[in-house]
């Protein structure tokens, strides 16, 4: 009896170390588990954090938006409409918002065009009062400083007069209409006059810098001239001539500097000479120079270096580069090789067209992949027969 009881008691431990240990490896599984689900959670929160942030930029947008919409509403006397979407809102309340119509747009869109009209209208007399009283009320210190104006014109969107010192302008008074502004341009740049003293401070410019206009505008004189003896000497002629290119002699202005573009037979800017009002130093893409020696030895450099393809000719090398390696590809001949065919990889010319031949064992053509030089289209001649190969890729879709 005590054989069996003890027995027993060794069964009990037994099972009970095992259910310790069962319990032990659940506890540990369901750790592990717990923390994969949290990572997924985590990821799960951060995605719905992205995906919040695009619906508040969206709701940025559109309560932007409105607020246009609502200032014009607020002009005609008409009660403003509400267009915002508060992110406390998660049910869509018809009652409460209002789609925009297309002819709503397009009536707002009348009025703003209206309103600019009307504004530039009051700019423009404004502009045109202001040069006026100046014109009007410079005379004595023009004469002082030996200088005279020319007359008030208008030109488009500004009323102008040039002043002189004898023949030579100097300065260029403008008024724009659009901006409502009041400048002063000559050879050293833009000058702002104060609309609030604008006798003063025009006065303070001109006899501040009448001496280092007059300088520069003969310095940037001479460059002007260098630069067009530069592009006429034999040299830069001819590699102008051979690759269709010109230059625009007359610069284009802005604050800083006058820029000469060189253009391609499409009239694209391909490279831009630069001349520096400051100081009359040349400037040709990142480097400078100081004299017209300097900058003629890199120019010819650049010219000859200069890709001058037109855009069809540049799009008849990607369609050549892109035909060609498809017809190098192995898999690409693997399966012409099954059909006992093979590919010349480089193209014969015919009329207003490159040909790629794809031939049979005997050397006879089966069709050809066409580049039409004119418009770069890519065909396929069989039985002479072309057609557009882009073709294919709806006859290659199969109908549900």
């Amino acid at each position: 009896m005590q054989g069996k009881q003890s027995q027993k008691e060794v069964r009990k431990d037994a099972m009970l170390k095992l259910a310790m240990g069962l319990l032990v490896i659940l506890i540990i599984a369901n750790t592990i588990q717990l923390s994969r689900f949290g990572e997924i959670v985590e990821r799960v929160d951060n995605y719905n954090k992205g995906v919040v942030d695009e619906l508040g930029g969206f709701r940025s947008d559109i309560s932007s938006f409105g607020n246009d919409i609502n200032e014009m509403r607020s002009f005609l006397l008409l009660p403003p409409k509400d267009y915002s979407y508060a992110e406390k809102d998660t049910e869509i309340n018809e009652d409460r918002t209002m789609e925009t119509s297309a002819a709503e747009q397009a009536i707002y869109g009348f009025l703003g065009s209206y309103i600019d009209e009307k504004t530039a209208e009051k700019n423009k007399e404004a502009a045109k009062q202001r040069i006026q009283s100046l014109y009007e009320n410079i005379g004595k210190a023009l004469v002082d400083e030996g200088l005279s104006a020319g007359n008030v014109e208008q030109n488009g969107d500004i009323y102008s007069f040039k002043i002189f010192s004898g023949s030579e302008p100097l300065y260029a008074v403008i008024g724009d209409i659009k901006s409502d502004e009041t400048i002063i341009q000559s050879s050293i740049g833009v000058g702002q006059l104060k609309p609030d003293d604008l006798e003063n401070t025009f006065i303070a410019y001109i006899t501040g810098n009448k001496e280092e206009v007059i300088k520069t505008k003969a310095l940037l004189a001479a460059k002007k001239t260098e630069i067009g003896t530069l592009v006429e000497s034999p040299e830069i002629s001819k590699v102008l001539v051979e690759k269709k290119l010109s230059m625009q002699t007359e610069p284009l202005e802005e604050n800083d500097a006058l820029f000469f573009p060189i253009k391609s037979s499409e009239g694209t800017e391909l490279l831009s000479i630069s001349l520096a009002r400051k100081n009359g130093t040349y400037g040709l893409k990142d480097k400078t120079f100081e004299t017209g020696e300097q900058l003629a030895t890199a120019l010819i450099e650049q010219l000859r270096e200069l890709d001058v393809s037109t855009s069809m000719e540049k799009m008849i090398a990607a369609r050549r580069a892109e035909i060609e390696a498809i017809l190098s590809e192995k898999t690409f001949r693997d399966m012409l090789k099954a059909e006992d065919l093979a590919a010349d990889t480089a193209p014969r010319a015919a009329y207003n067209q490159l040909l790629y031949d794809i031939k049979d064992s005997k050397g006879t053509v089966k069709f050809s992949f066409v580049i039409e030089l004119s418009s770069g289209s890519l065909k396929v001649l069989m039985d002479n027969r072309e057609i557009d190969l882009f073709t294919f890729l709806q006859g290659s879709k199969k109908k549900p």
